[in-house]
């Protein structure tokens, strides 16, 4: 809002709040994991773990949930396969925090089969909890993941993940500043598609490419 006070032209990038009066360029994080998560089924696997952030944005007039978490709750609750002890949540989505939570779910006396970070920094503390415990990726816990940072291909075994284009979402966000400065009158929301990248930190279903 203070912006948006000293300047008319404003667009949003890679936040989608719920209003129809800001330009948005962003993934629809809500289809991503959605869309994960069926093809993790296709593969066979029924117990599922989550490791990521719920917080809401916080920004009282323009609230916004993380999708992923919401998400993936949903839809593990709709097939009968939510487990809370499963679905472990902190208040950031770095390194320490996917480490911190993926100890507390290996003190657990059944394991998931696979678990679903929030992005590759938990999944990258999530693996070292993992093998610090001497189980291995992905024949006795497998792990997929949101974003494919460069470092996720070079982990061992190689990180399965859902690419976010943050280069298309800034190019377009700067596209929609431009029309506005060109004179267009009303508001544009732009969803970028999202990418699943198969690698061998989990299965995949049967030609799954």
């Amino acid at each position: 809002d203070w912006v948006r006070q000293i300047n008319a032209n404003l667009v949003l990038a890679d936040f989608a709040p719920n209003i129809d009066q800001f330009d948005i360029v962003a993934c629809d994080l809500s289809f991503a994991i959605t869309r994960l998560l069926d093809r993790l089924h296709a593969a066979g696997y029924r117990r599922f773990g989550f490791l990521g952030d719920d917080r809401p944005s916080g920004n009282v007039l323009y609230p916004a949930n993380e999708e992923r978490a919401k998400t993936f709750r949903e839809w593990t609750e709709k097939k009968g396969l939510f487990n809370p002890a499963h679905y472990l949540l902190a208040e950031n989505l770095r390194f320490e925090s996917g480490y911190r939570l993926a100890c507390q779910l290996m003190a657990e006396p059944e394991l998931p089969e696979i678990v679903v970070t929030s992005n590759d920094n938990v999944a990258i503390g999530a693996y070292r909890a993992i093998q610090e415990r001497g189980l291995r990726i992905p024949a006795d816990i497998a792990v997929a993941s949101f974003n494919d940072i460069p470092a996720a291909q070079f982990l061992a075994p190689p990180l399965t993940t859902v690419r976010i284009p943050a280069e298309r979402i800034g190019e377009n966000a700067f596209d929609l500043l431009m029309e506005q400065l060109g004179g267009r009158d009303y508001v544009k929301r732009v969803t970028i598609a999202t990418e699943l990248i198969w690698r061998d930190s989990c299965r995949r279903p049967d030609g799954e490419a």
